[in-house]
């Protein structure tokens, strides 16, 4: 028994070593993982150099070449980074070249036959990078001539929008010789090519000696023509000369400028529709339509329909004041004319809520008053919106207190809001009001009864406001000044003939700027350029500095303006 008793011990204690061997190597095993980093080894700093061209068969800027081909190999790895599109050939090629890399090796192949006495200029823009890290080489270009010599000749300028005075990039300047009519600008490609970069400047390289005519064109179907009349477009009403121009940099502000923009489309079309309830509809035109010829008709045959236009006339609301509703609606609508046809367009739209409301065409016998905004410049008058029309020229009677006075107002209705008419608001600068009409106080087209209305609101101060005059000295006759916050978004347009003193009163503590639209045609509204005609856009200037008002302050600024 004792014999058995030793025997089991020493199982136990060889088990228990072996547990025990088993957790320590376990032990070991966890601790060597969780030291150990997972990942590639560095291999010492990123490599943040471009590739390099090392060799060009045939030679880059060779003479008398009489290939169809030609390969770049470079000092490292190479990927092409959307070729197709960053490649410019100069002059152009009628077909695409084919571009292949592999390794470190660019080939180059295309099936034209090539003019004589032509140099000609792959502009692969910044199409090459190295295939480890990304790097990007920069402007690269390759250059030959098929005859004795390489043309060096250059032209550079610049483009801006025409009216907002920005910088225009990545469109495409085209140069035509002027021994070519300038109406071959709109059927045939262009002699030489270039893109414009991020700062508007375009530069062309290896010219031959000539005159050329020059257009700045936003390409939509990339076939370098200029035949499509959404295409936006600058040019030059004059031949422009190459000259031979050294490699240093060049100061923008001393370019040739160019003036972009964009083709005015005057088509007439709806731009938005929308049911705002199941007898309001709003319509979003995407020019002002003409009163005189447009029109909408209801295929229910609806006509009692109340209309009211924008100021611009590109917005309309109709109301549907009859027994029908805009459940379901479909129109037809006569946006414009032409001399042999009328320009229609038809609507359809179903009002979804109706759909889900059992209740929807049960005709309330009240209505709410939409309050004015909390805060209210002293200087504009107090308006109540109405979710549906009034008769106009209703009069309706309110309560208004303010600092312990009761007062009767009086407001008068327009279409769909109410308007303070007995008052000046400049009388309540600086106070907090209370306005109160009492329900039943009047009814709107549709029968409905009003709910009462309380709401406060506070007026500001004139001494919270800056004021700016802008002294225009000029011979031109005819300007047009706009005042423009530091987003371009135009605040107040003024109309302004000659030496005048242009007044902004009444503006908020901010940062302006202050454009000045030369013209020319007196109409009142800036004018894009006609190229068939060599008409430019009409000439826009910005004040030199940046303008800041500041509250109850009085600012006085001289603009100097020439054409």
């Amino acid at each position: 028994m004792s014999n058995n008793n030793e025997k089991n011990k020493q199982i136990r204690f060889i088990k228990n070593e072996i547990t025990l061997f088993l957790i320590f190597n376990l032990l070991i095993v966890i601790f060597v993982f969780s030291c150990a980093k997972i990942g590639m080894p560095t291999g010492g700093k990123i490599d943040k150099t471009p590739p390099k061209d090392v060799k060009t068969t045939p030679k880059d800027n060779s003479i008398n070449f009489n290939s169809n081909t030609f390969s770049v190999e470079f000092d490292e790895y190479i990927e092409l980074d959307n070729v197709s599109q960053k490649l410019i050939v100069s002059p152009p090629l009628n077909s695409s070249p084919e571009v292949n890399s592999r390794l470190n090796k660019l080939v180059v192949k295309w099936s034209d036959t090539l003019k004589p006495n032509t140099t000609y200029i792959f502009d692969f823009s910044d199409a090459i990078k190295d295939f480890t890290e990304g790097n990007k080489l920069g402007i690269f270009s390759y250059s030959f001539s098929t005859g004795d010599i390489i043309d060096s000749f250059a032209y550079v300028g610049k483009c801006v929008d025409a009216y907002k005075l920005t910088p225009v990039n990545n469109k495409l300047a085209l140069l035509y010789n002027t021994e070519r009519t300038k109406d071959i600008i709109r059927t045939e490609k262009p002699d030489y090519i270039t893109r414009l970069d991020t700062f508007g400047v375009f530069r062309f390289r290896n010219l031959a000696e000539g005159a050329y005519n020059l257009i700045i064109l936003d390409d939509k179907n990339q076939n370098f023509i200029y035949d499509l009349p959404n295409e936006a477009i600058a040019f030059s009403s004059y031949s422009v000369i190459p000259s031979v121009i050294s490699d240093s940099v060049i100061k923008t502000d001393t370019l040739p400028t160019f003036y972009f923009f964009e083709p005015k489309d005057t088509n007439i079309t709806v731009d938005a529709k929308t049911l705002l309830s199941n007898r309001k509809l709003r319509l979003v035109f995407s020019n002002p339509v003409k009163i005189d010829v447009f029109n909408i008709s209801f295929d229910n045959g609806d006509t009692n329909i109340l209309q009211i236009f924008s100021s611009k006339y590109d917005t309309l609301i109709c109301y549907a004041l009859g027994k029908t509703t805009f459940d379901t609606l479909k129109a037809e609508l006569i946006l414009d004319k032409t001399e042999d046809s009328l320009i229609k367009e038809k609507i359809e739209l179903y009002n979804v809520s109706s759909k889900n409301s059992r209740n929807s065409n049960i005709q309330k016998s009240n209505f709410a008053i939409i309050p004015p905004k909390k805060n209210l410049d002293f200087f504009e008058n107090i308006r109540l919106s109405l979710p549906f029309p009034c008769s106009n020229g209703l009069k309706v009677s309110a309560k208004l207190e303010y600092d312990s006075i009761f007062d009767t107002i009086i407001f008068i209705c327009k279409d769909d809001y109410l308007e303070m008419m007995n008052k000046n608001s400049q009388m309540f600068a600086g106070k907090t009001c209370k306005l109160t009409i009492d329900s039943g106080s009047f009814a709107n087209i549709l029968g409905q009864v009003n709910d009462s209305l309380a709401c406060s609101f506070t007026f500001s101060k004139p001494e919270d406001y800056g004021k700016l005059t802008i002294i225009l000295n000029s011979d031109l006759q005819n300007l047009i000044v706009v005042l423009e916050n530091m987003q371009g978004k135009e605040l107040i347009t003024k109309i302004a003939h000659g030496n005048a003193k242009v007044v902004f009163e009444n503006l908020k503590e901010e940062k302006y700027k202050i454009k000045v639209i030369i013209d020319k045609n007196g109409n009142g509204i800036w004018d894009i350029g006609n190229f068939d005609n060599d008409i430019q856009p009409e000439t826009v200037k910005y004040f030199d500095k940046i303008i800041t008002v500041r509250k109850n302050w009085e600012i006085e600024e001289t603009f100097f303006i020439q054409d």
